[in-house]
């Protein structure tokens, strides 16, 4: 289980960070071309970066529950051979 919690919190903080990353690179493409575009747009910027971190934690948990089951069968199925 601490797997399954650790990967989904690992897994939302990566997905908010790479959004971070999205929006520092298209602010500075912005900035490049000021005149021609409003610059910082920052409409819904809680609403994405919440849905991403919720979005891995719901994949990070998935994944980390899967490892956890399948080591826990292959443990299950070892003999003493």
């Amino acid at each position: 289980m601490l797997n399954a919690s650790v990967g989904a919190v690992g897994e939302g903080v990566e997905e908010v960070t790479e959004e971070f990353l999205a929006d520092a690179f298209r602010t500075m493409a912005d900035l490049a071309h000021w005149t021609d575009t409003d610059m910082l747009k920052t409409d819904n910027i809680l609403d994405r970066y919440g849905m991403n971190f919720i979005g891995g934690l719901i994949g990070g948990g998935v994944n980390g529950l899967n490892t956890d089951f399948s080591a826990f069968k292959r443990i299950n199925n070892m003999t003493s051979e």
